[in-house]
């Protein structure tokens, strides 16, 4: 799962080009900084903002990275947990549900059908299960909506203008100091 947005430095490139070899490395350490603040963002958007936290495993999966060749230059973040493509991009489609034991969780009630006054699945329950709050739902098809979230584009774009001034102020130091700046003198 990618999201992307463009940066032209193009211009800016020409103007430090007598930097030579400090110049794709000063750039970098800004667009490593990027990353971090990036990461920084779509946590904090996670844990309230965006999703309801249960468990947290969506938003720990989530990783910054920096990388770098001979003509481009990314930062992002990325998520190897697969839901988490779905709350980005949304989804609508019918899913396969495996057949699994369910039970009550934090001492909560049976969901309760309205008309009848009798629990929900009671027919798939015995007596014993009822009792310890536990039943057996079978396999089948369920249909899904998910709305999209666009945390993670959110928090892209949110860092766009900042990198850019990292980047200058990256190529600033380069260029007075003759030295790659460190993380912490482009500023997070």
């Amino acid at each position: 799962m990618a999201t992307e947005r463009v940066l032209n430095m193009d211009e800016m490139f020409k103007r430090f080009a007598f930097l030579g070899a400090n110049l794709p490395r000063s750039a970098y350490v800004a667009m490593l900084v990027s990353a971090k603040a990036m990461l920084t963002g779509v946590t904090k958007k996670l844990r309230g903002e965006y999703l309801n936290v249960r468990t947290g495993h969506g938003w720990q999966s989530m990783a910054d990275f920096a990388k770098f060749s001979e003509d481009t230059m990314q930062a992002g973040i990325d998520s190897d947990v697969i839901y988490m493509r779905a709350h980005e991009e949304g989804f609508h489609g019918r899913v396969q549900v495996p057949a699994h034991t369910a039970q009550h969780r934090h001492g909560r009630t049976l969901s309760m059908d309205i008309k009848t006054r009798t629990p929900l699945r009671q027919a798939r329950m015995t007596k014993r299960q009822i009792a310890r709050g536990a039943w057996t739902v079978r396999s089948h098809a369920m249909e899904m909506k998910i709305r999209a979230r666009h945390f993670m584009r959110d928090a892209i774009d949110e860092q766009y203008d900042h990198t850019q001034d990292r980047i200058v102020r990256a190529l600033v130091i380069a260029a007075t100091t003759g030295q790659i700046p460190k993380p912490g003198q482009v500023g997070a």
